[in-house]
C-alpha cells in the first residue's frame, strides 16, 4: 500500500501544485514524519482545496513574508493574518481545514501523525498528548534551524540517510510536543534510548541562531 496523507505531492495538490519536494521517514504504509516545501506564486493564490481530515498535526514554518493567509475550518474562516519569516503555525487536520492565500507563499510543512506522537510518549512513559497549541505568528528558532537544515536536503532526497532523518523526526517531535503540548521529556526519556539520542542531536547537531 502506498503511503497517503497531507505530505509530499499529495499536500501539493491541495494547494494546486503538481509537485512538492519532500522528505519522509521510511515506512511500509504510513510515514511517521515528513517535511514538504510548498511554494505558490502570484498566479496560484486564492482559496485552496480542503485537506481531508486525519489525526495529524501540521507544523508550518514560513520561509518568506506572507502578506495574507486565512484558515477555514469546516467551511468557515476562523483566522486571518500575515506571516513573518521564521514564524510558525500548528493545526490538527481533524479540523477539516482549508486555506486562503492572499500573497506568494513559501513554507515548510512538518507532518506529525498522532500515532507517531503516541508512540513517543509511550516510550518515554509520559501521558498522551492532549493537544498542541502555539500563538499565531510565534517565531520558533529551533524549528527555523531544523528547516534551514532540511532545505538543501529537499533538493537531493536520495542522499539523505534514513537513520539521520529518523533522528531529525524524533528530535522535531520532542521539541514540538514539549514546547506546545504537555510532554515532559526530561522526566521520562531513558538516558541511552533512541529518544535521548534524538534529543542530543537536536541540542548539538542543529545550529542555534545567534542572540541579538
Amino acid at each position: 500500500m502506498m503511503p497517503t496523507g497531507a505530505f509530499g505531492d499529495q499536500l501539493g495538490r491541495y494547494f494546486g501544485l503538481e509537485r512538492a519536494p519532500s522528505l519522509t521517514t521510511p515506512a511500509l504504509q504510513q510515514p511517521q514524519f515528513a517535511v514538504t516545501r510548498i511554494a505558490c506564486n502570484v498566479d496560484q493564490l486564492g482559496l485552496k482545496q480542503q485537506i481531508p481530515p486525519e489525526d495529524t498535526f501540521l507544523v508550518t514554518l514560513y520561509l518568506k513574508h506572507l502578506q495574507h493567509i486565512e484558515v477555514w475550518q469546516r467551511g468557515r474562516p476562523i483566522s486571518a493574518r500575515e506571516c513573518s519569516p521564521g514564524s510558525i503555525s500548528i493545526v490538527n487536520l481533524l479540523d477539516e481545514l482549508t486555506v486562503y492565500i492572499g500573497g506568494p507563499l513559501d513554507c515548510l510543512s512538518f507532518y506529525l501523525p498522532r500515532a507517531a506522537l503516541d508512540t513517543m510518549t509511550e516510550e518515554a512513559g509520559e501521558p498522551r498528548l492532549e493537544q498542541l497549541y502555539c500563538r499565531p505568528g510565534l517565531t520558533d528558532p529551533i524549528i527555523e534551524q531544523i528547516g534551514a537544515a532540511m532545505l538543501p536536503l529537499l533538493d537531493a532526497p536520495e542522499s539523505v540517510a534514513p537513520d539521520f532523518l529518523n533522528h531529525i523526526a524524533r528530535a522535531t517531535s520532542i521539541h514540538v510536543a514539549h514546547t506546545y503540548g504537555n510532554f515532559q521529556p526530561h522526566s521520562g526519556i531513558r538516558r541511552h534510548g533512541p529518544l535521548a539520542l534524538s534529543a542530543r542531536i537536536l541540542r548539538e547537531a542543529i545550529p542555534r541562531p545567534s542572540q541579538h
